[in-house]
């Protein structure tokens, strides 16, 4: 679950975790997803692959499973959480980021969706939760 992931970071950080706010942004943003699943109503990954000749085999049992695909849930929350939580702390920004990232390359990987899922969520949360700084950009780090 992405709360659970970013209780650890705020842990390893050496920062509050927010029980008060947060959950409430989770069932928010909960909300919101499965809202816009039903607007657009994609097809998961497993349901189309036959189709393509390939085979998809999800790798874990996933709540949502007998939802559309876009957008994803996980991703959503776990964008939204890094939002929150990179405003509350914007000297962790970038690794709250990353636990978002983990949570939305996790979703693909396991084979439950397709990458413009998880890219729609990251739009979503910013667009609704992202702070104006100003001219500063977020750049990509490529680590060998």
């Amino acid at each position: 679950e992405p709360m659970e992931l970013f209780v650890r970071a705020c842990d390893a950080l050496g920062v509050p975790v927010d029980e008060e706010i947060a959950p409430l942004l989770v069932q928010d943003l909960r909300r919101i997803a499965i809202t816009l699943k039903y607007v657009h109503r994609r097809p998961r990954p497993v349901e189309v692959a036959p189709y393509h000749g390939y085979n998809v085999m999800p790798s874990h049992i996933d709540p949502y499973a007998d939802t559309p695909s876009y957008p994803s849930v996980h991703a959503l929350i776990g964008y939204g959480l890094a939002n929150f939580y990179g405003n509350m702390y914007p000297q962790f920004e970038d690794n709250f980021y990353q636990v978002g990232d983990t949570i939305a390359v996790q979703r693909i990987q396991s084979g439950q969706h397709f990458p413009s899922d998880t890219q729609y969520s990251k739009v979503i949360a910013d667009t609704l939760l992202k702070e104006d700084k100003g001219p500063k950009k977020r750049r990509l780090v490529v680590r060998k």
